[in-house]
């Protein structure tokens, strides 16, 4: 049971990180493209088309093929 409450809390303190640094760090991406990692979330903004065939999640190493639009 002590686990469960840990892992509660550690969703609300990651939560509470994010809304506070969110808009500090966001990048404007409107017009853009944005791609994120099927992997890991990585989320790429602008054209991934124009990155090498052989371009990899900075996050995770996974492949450029693995990205979706957003």
């Amino acid at each position: 049971m002590e686990i469960k409450k840990k892992q509660e809390k550690h969703g609300e303190r990651t939560k509470a990180i994010l809304d506070k640094y969110a808009g500090k760090y966001a990048k404007e991406t409107t017009g853009q493209k944005v791609y994120s990692c099927s992997v890991c979330g990585f989320e790429y903004v602008g054209d991934l088309n124009n990155e090498p065939d052989d371009y990899k999640c900075p996050v995770c190493n996974m492949p450029k093929a693995v990205f979706k639009e957003i």
